[in-house]
């Protein structure tokens, strides 16, 4: 959101420089608390986490049930901080877009999004996907997702 949009929503917001030293040292109890449970965690950047849930989900009982158990603990290590950051996502899915963008519908819906395994299942919860996704959570080029867009690729 911009300053001014901010600032015109809430008077009393307060603004802060981005930091990535502080992301970091604030994120590190969720990569922690993951790590405990799964035995490789990648941290793509601070606040997004992303790991092999296969095995995680077979002993915990399914897909649904990993969701809500790193859901869980992630707040839970989060503590205070969960008032202030945008919300907890959690998404599972095959890959790492369809995962980042079960994730981000699941910060909207405040519960975990599951899309079940399968090409099929993928293709049709990411039909409604803009491709400007791509460079907000790909980190294609912008210049590129334009191209597309002026190719009639939306």
């Amino acid at each position: 959101m911009r300053k001014r949009d901010a600032q015109a929503r809430c008077a009393s917001v307060q603004l802060v420089e981005h930091d990535d030293q502080r992301d970091a040292r604030r994120f590190e109890p969720v990569v922690r608390v993951l790590g405990e449970l799964v035995p490789v965690v990648e941290v793509s950047e601070a606040g997004t986490v992303l790991f092999g849930a296969r095995g995680p989900s077979r002993w915990c009982g399914g897909d649904n049930a990993l969701a809500a158990r790193v859901h869980r603990m992630v707040v839970d290590s989060l503590g205070a901080l969960v008032g202030l950051v945008d919300g907890v996502g959690v998404g599972i899915a095959d890959g790492r877009f369809a995962a980042c963008i079960a994730a981000r519908r699941s910060v909207r819906a405040g519960t975990p999004v599951v899309i079940p395994p399968g090409q099929q299942a993928t293709a049709d919860a990411l039909a409604t996907v803009g491709v400007r996704a791509l460079s907000e959570v790909a980190g294609l080029p912008v210049e590129l997702v334009d191209l597309l867009r002026r190719l009639g690729l939306e």
